[in-house]
């Protein structure tokens, strides 16, 4: 272990000097650098974890303890440091104004129209309710999620039997290539994290039909699941409970555990004033969504898209070596297989970073695996390749989500040019909303704007641009009701003309005083929509960051 230990210390050395040299000095040059340091170093780590011992002795209870914690607290932590860095208008926007709208009572499906996970609506609610009405409230709801999902996992895969350091190893790859990507509260890495919990506890409830804390697993996932994008949960969920049903000593046991699901999920709909057949509707507005491919690798720079396809090769070409048998209990590898149906379908159908659609890759190939374990333990050559493959595949995605989380990638994405800037300003925001976030200048100005704006119209009824919705929380202005929460036709409403026609009508009969966008933004705004505000409303010159435009007084529609 001698120089296994040595390229680890070199290759983590490497990585952590690289990084925070980014960190401290961002710009394209270090940006670049630090991307090519990151994958040296993830190299490095997998050809030292490959390597490790394939099985210590029994490990005690305060190895397990520490493991779990080091973890747990590792990935908590840096969520907390990488979310306060950067801002993302687009993505951001709907994040916050979809909670400031739950918290200010508005209902998804009643109030405003909503085609987004419940349980990610559901959640911004709570990060609010709970930490208040901050950008730091968001950051810790979801540093909270990562170090309860992290241990929720790390137990799971000490009960199916993995060993402490390979159970931290694997743990730390689920977050950090899903949860520490953005490192902000987002529905696609929370999707992924309840499905690789939902898929362990069904992989650890085919091993262990019999237990009750198990099966308390297997019910409190699913919950969390079934609130989750159903693109992915719904392959998933299919998958695995068809696979359970075809065993009969599972087969009652799944009936009753889903049927308690399902109880328990409505209910938690109905406690917070949401009925299921609203969000079925939502889900259901823009389904062809669903099966479409058109934002497949939309967002991504040439190099990120060489990556992306390149991690998914390596996730899905052991399978091949999977349909060679022998593998004990072959019905279980039904299991594996709903898992990386899920998380391909999810690769392929979702405008996200590809890391974070991994882990459920991932962890189908770790419990293949695990069954040609169980076969014997002395067939033991291909069985040792494999394991010693997956371990090397965890430590890729955990050193390149980190990376991706320490470099702002994923906000970087959502519009460069717009507010993310790689030089950070030493001034702050203005509004305590934004107390503790660093950001560039564009940002900081559009803000205080803003507020310019809103002191020189106090009173006025506001409507916010497209990547400025987050104004309504900062500023405490109430958000619009009986409209989309942002404009993007076959995203955020349904992808026809009436639908499209009734939204606009709710906007004009809103009859707001003052319209603010960022500068010239107009971005996915209908025709109608710009024709209206070009015909009620003027241009307000003297904010050069920001589009402002008063309503005409007492103007008869045309």
């Amino acid at each position: 272990m001698r120089d296994e230990a040595r390229v680890l210390s070199l290759g983590g050395t490497l990585a952590i000097v690289v990084l925070v040299w980014a960190w401290l000095a961002p710009s394209v040059r270090t940006f670049g650098t630090a991307s090519l340091a990151s994958a040296i170093a993830a190299v490095a780590f997998a050809a030292a974890v490959a390597r490790w011992p394939e099985r210590g002795g029994a490990a005690n209870r305060s190895e397990s303890v520490i493991s779990c914690a080091v973890v747990a607290l590792l990935s908590g932590g840096l969520v907390w440091l990488f979310g306060h860095r950067q801002f993302g208008g687009f993505d951001h926007s709907v994040l916050i104004d979809i909670g400031w709208r739950m918290v200010s009572g508005q209902r998804p499906g009643l109030e405003f129209q909503s085609t987004l996970p419940i349980g990610f609506v559901i959640g911004s609610r709570y990060a609010f309710r709970i930490f208040g009405l901050t950008w730091s409230a968001i950051i810790a709801w979801q540093a909270c999620f990562v170090v309860i999902t992290c241990c929720w996992s790390f137990a799971l895969l000490r009960r199916l039997g993995e060993s402490p350091a390979r159970a931290a190893l694997l743990s730390l790859a689920l977050q950090a290539s899903a949860n520490l990507v953005t490192s902000y509260w987002w529905y696609n890495p929370a999707t992924t994290t309840a499905g690789v919990l939902f898929f362990l506890s069904a992989a650890a409830f085919w091993r262990q039909p019999g237990s009750l804390s198990i099966g308390a697993s297997y019910i409190a996932s699913l919950v969390m699941l079934a609130g989750m994008k159903p693109n992915v949960a719904g392959v998933l969920i299919l998958g695995v409970t068809l696979t359970l049903v075809s065993s009969a000593p599972h087969r009652r046991r799944t009936i009753v555990y889903s049927v308690l699901a399902f109880a328990l999920f409505t209910g938690w709909l109905a406690l917070e004033g949401v009925w299921l057949i609203d969000v079925l509707r939502g889900y259901l507005s823009i389904s062809s969504r669903g099966f479409s491919f058109a934002q497949f690798l939309q967002d991504c720079t040439v190099r990120e898209k060489q990556v992306a396809l390149l991690l998914l090769a390596a996730s899905l070409a052991p399978w091949v070596v999977a349909l060679v048998p022998p593998l004990h209990a072959s019905r279980s590898r039904w299991l594996a297989a709903a898992a990386a149906l899920a998380g391909a379908y999810g690769f392929l159908t979702n405008g996200e970073s590809k890391f974070v659609d991994l882990p459920l890759l991932l962890f189908a190939l770790w419990w293949l695996g695990e069954l040609a374990h169980r076969v014997s333990e002395s067939s033991s050559g291909r069985q040792r390749r494999w394991r010693a493959y997956v371990a090397a595949l965890a430590a890729v995605l955990t050193v390149g989500g980190i990376s991706v989380a320490a470099l702002r990638q994923r906000v970087r994405a959502i519009g460069p040019g717009m507010f993310f800037e790689y030089e950070i300003s030493p001034q702050h925001l203005s509004t305590p909303f934004f107390a503790r976030l660093d950001v560039g200048s564009r940002f900081i100005d559009v803000e205080r704007e803003v507020g310019e704006v809103l002191a020189w119209q106090p009173r006025s009824r506001v409507f916010f641009g497209p990547r400025m919705q987050w104004a309504y929380a900062a500023f405490r202005r109430p958000s619009p009701v009986g409209q989309p929460v942002w404009w993007h036709r076959g995203v955020s409403y349904p992808d026809r003309a009436d639908a499209e026609t009734a939204a606009v009508d709710a906007w004009a009969e809103s009859k707001f005083d003052l319209l603010i966008f960022l500068h010239d933004d107009f971005t996915f705004l209908p025709p109608r929509f710009r024709s209206i505000m070009r015909s009620d409303y003027l241009s307000v010159e003297g904010f050069p960051a920001l589009s402002v435009f008063v309503r005409r007084v007492d103007l008869p529609r045309q």
